[in-house]
C-alpha cells in the first residue's frame, strides 16, 4: 500500500451515492425513423400496385358477366309474361306451363299476377333407400319428351300413373336445347314460337342449354 493513501471502504453510503443508469429508450420512435429513413423498395410498391391491377381487371369483368349476362333468361322471360298478361289481347298469357328442369326460373315473386303456373316436379323421397326407384318428373320428361307432353295434355287416362295431367296452358316456356326434340308435337297440339330470351353461353348441365323459349297456344 502506498504511503498516505487510504483504504476506500465499500458501504452504503457509497453505493448510493452512485447515480442510477438511465432506462433505454423506447424502440417505437426509433423504428418509425428508421422507416422513414428507408422506405420499401420501388419495386415491391409496384409488385403491390400490380396485384391489386390483376384483381380488379380479372374479378370485375367476372362478377358483371355473372350478374348481368349469365343465365338472364330466365328472369328476363318473366317481364314478358307478366307484360303480356294483361295486354287485354287474344294471345295474352292466361296460364303457363314450365317444361323445364324444376326450380329453373323465379315463379310468383316474379310474375306477380294470380294465373295458374306449374313446373315439372322434382321432390325427393322421403327415405334414402328410396332414391333408386323414386320417380322424377322432371327425368322422366328429358328421358321421354315427345311421350310425355302427349300423355300429360292428353284427356285420356295417363299412361304413366304418377304424371301429372294438365290443361294445356295458354303459353309453354322451354329452354332452347329441348326444342328441336318435341317441335313436331309442339306443332301438333298448336303451339307456335312467340318469344325468345338469351339465357347463356355456356351452362355444364346440358338440360339448360340454350335460349328460354316461349311457345303460345294458337286459338282454334
Amino acid at each position: 500500500m502506498l504511503a498516505g493513501h487510504l483504504p476506500m471502504s465499500v458501504t452504503a453510503d457509497n453505493v448510493a451515492s452512485y447515480p442510477e443508469p438511465s432506462p433505454p429508450a423506447s424502440t417505437h420512435a426509433n423504428d418509425n425513423s428508421k422507416y422513414r429513413r428507408n422506405p420499401p423498395p420501388a419495386s415491391k410498391r409496384l409488385s403491390v400496385r400490380a396485384v391489386l391491377i390483376y384483381l380488379f381487371v380479372t374479378n370485375i369483368p367476372a362478377i358483371l358477366y355473372v350478374d348481368l349476362v349469365h343465365q338472364r333468361g330466365v328472369v328476363d322471360v318473366f317481364k314478358y309474361l307478366r307484360h303480356n298478361s294483361t295486354s287485354g289481347k287474344s294471345n295474352s298469357v292466361t296460364s303457363v306451363g314450365f317444361l323445364m328442369p324444376c326450380h329453373s326460373t323465379p315463379f310468383y315473386s316474379h310474375l306477380h299476377r294470380n294465373i295458374p303456373m306449374w313446373f315439372l316436379s322434382c321432390e325427393p323421397p322421403l327415405e334414402r333407400s328410396a332414391m333408386d326407384s323414386h320417380y322424377w318428373e322432371a327425368n322422366d320428361f328429358e328421358q321421354n319428351p315427345a311421350e310425355f307432353i302427349h300423355d300429360i295434355f292428353s284427356t285420356l287416362p295417363l299412361q304413366h300413373t304418377e304424371r301429372t295431367q294438365h290443361e294445356q296452358p295458354s303459353h309453354l316456356v322451354l329452354y332452347g336445347s329441348m326444342v328441336s326434340r318435341i317441335r313436331d308435337e309442339l306443332d301438333d297440339l298448336g303451339y307456335v314460337e312467340t318469344a325468345r330470351f338469351f339465357n347463356s353461353h355456356f351452362n355444364p348441365d346440358s338440360r339448360r342449354r340454350g335460349d328460354v323459349v316461349v311457345f303460345r297456344k294458337q286459338l282454334a
